[in-house]
């Protein structure tokens, strides 16, 4: 027995259901919030300046962000994150699932935290990274690719497409956005 199998059968209980939908629930209430109220975003953000002055919210407030419009491919692209949560989480299990996305939001956490006090040691005032869920979402499309590298997509319900070579785009994608 691993050390995740112990740890599912000591919280397993605690595990939160279909959580993918509750993270898609957040984006569209903050986008609907950010047309209300135009300094909503200011309040939520992740500021690690805020963070160490007291705003303990900001830690976790930032799922709230939103990381698309509510287009037709806004739209879509929450649809297709609500399929590939339902899809993930059948095969990994409930708990597991949970563990896959807050283990995201934590580290995204911790990595913001870090290079907040890289930039503030190295160039004297400390840089604050924009965190949304974007990648931790589409990191569900990576997990859906591993685990089912032959199962296919239809690209806009359209156009089959295999998983694996999803899975390659979207890693070409990536390493087209960090080094650019």
């Amino acid at each position: 027995m691993n050390w995740m199998d112990k740890l599912e059968r000591k919280l397993g209980r605690y595990a939160i259901p279909n959580l993918s939908r509750y993270f898609v629930g957040a984006i569209v209430l903050g986008y609907l919030m950010s047309l209300i109220s135009s300094t909503f975003t200011d309040w939520i953000e992740f500021d690690v300046a805020s963070i160490l002055h007291g705003q303990i919210w900001r830690l976790f407030s930032w799922i709230f962000m939103p990381t698309t419009s509510l287009d037709f491919f806004g739209l879509l692209f929450l649809l297709c994150v609500l399929m590939w949560g339902s899809s993930l989480e059948s095969m990994l299990g409930t708990f597991r699932m949970n563990v896959f996305l807050w283990g995201g939001v934590i580290l995204s956490d911790i990595g913001g935290i870090i290079i907040y006090v890289i930039t503030k040691i190295v160039l004297g005032s400390g840089a604050s990274v924009y965190l949304s869920t974007y990648y931790i979402l589409m990191s569900m499309l990576l997990a859906l690719a591993i685990c089912m590298p032959e199962g296919e997509v239809r690209l806009y319900f359209v156009l089959p497409i295999k998983m694996k070579w999803m899975l390659v785009f979207e890693l070409l994608y990536l390493a087209y956005v960090v080094f650019n």
